[in-house]
């Protein structure tokens, strides 16, 4: 993710996708996660073999929603190894930012496939962080204490991409809220499209067009460039490259993630 003086993400490989449709509607999707407390009843007259029930009524930890259950679906799909801690910080990073945590996931795999050792140029990481990128999560953290659990303040990047994805995570989560208070302020719920274009260009969040290819700035002009592999459907939603890149587009990305890599029930629409 971008740091302040750089608002153009320097983006990875395009992930290609077999299946998408003629015609598409980016999906309005502010999932909440709800997460139910309501335990299990327990049958003291038969013994419970299974060990996740088990335990969940011993320890007192509530059901997975179903929001959490696909959300975790989804993860594993394409990282079956992929630990509980994991999943529950995207979940708690999308809670905080107000977005679907499938669209914040199908983000973090679109620019690092879920690698916390990925990395290109400057950028490290599962959100591809850079040095001001990273030092703005630090300044966050000193600002917020709530958002100091598991930030050190004298990370540098060389010891950042040494790290997990779990240890990884905090540092993402307060990067991409102090993007979101700085844009958009702290109450906004975010679509997709307003969560990637955050951290494509964020002092254009609030236009329609984001970059074109036939803009007389020459630096949006070459974010159109640099990142014409988003430039997935023209204006009247159809699939076919425009020369501009929105947040419609940006939305199309990850709803094709979600669809064609998560394995997750559609949420592209046809008209």
């Amino acid at each position: 993710m971008a740091g302040y003086d750089d608002i153009s993400i320097n983006p990875q490989s395009e992930v290609k996708f077999d299946k998408i449709p003629p015609n598409y509607v980016a999906k309005q999707d502010n999932t909440k996660v709800v997460i139910n407390f309501k335990l299990p009843p327990i049958d003291n007259g038969k013994k419970n073999n299974d060990i996740e029930t088990s335990m969940r009524e011993v320890c007192n930890i509530p059901e997975k929603s179903p929001q959490r259950k696909e959300l975790e679906t989804a993860i594993k799909n394409v990282l079956p190894k992929a630990s509980e801690e994991f999943i529950d910080e995207i979940e708690q990073t999308a809670q905080k930012l107000k977005c679907s945590p499938l669209d914040l996931a199908a983000l973090i795999f679109k620019e690092s496939k879920f690698n916390p050792s990925e990395g290109q140029g400057s950028y490290k990481g599962l959100g591809q962080m850079n040095v001001k990128s990273l030092q703005a999560s630090i300044k966050y953290a000193l600002k917020y204490p709530d958002a100091s659990q598991g930030i050190d303040p004298d990370m540098t990047i060389t010891k950042f991409v040494k790290l997990s994805r779990e240890e990884q995570m905090p540092y993402v989560r307060n990067y991409a809220l102090t993007m979101k208070e700085s844009y958009f302020g702290k109450e906004k719920e975010m679509t997709g499209g307003d969560l990637y274009a955050l951290f494509y260009t964020p002092g254009f969040v609030k236009k329609h067009v984001l970059t074109s290819k036939d803009s007389k700035n020459e630096s949006i002009k070459k974010m159109y460039k640099d990142n014409k592999n988003l430039d997935k459907i023209d204006e009247n939603n159809n699939r076919h490259p425009d020369g501009k890149i929105t947040k419609e587009d940006l939305q199309y990305v990850l709803d094709s993630i979600k669809t064609n890599v998560f394995k997750v029930h559609s949420t592209i629409k046809h008209k």
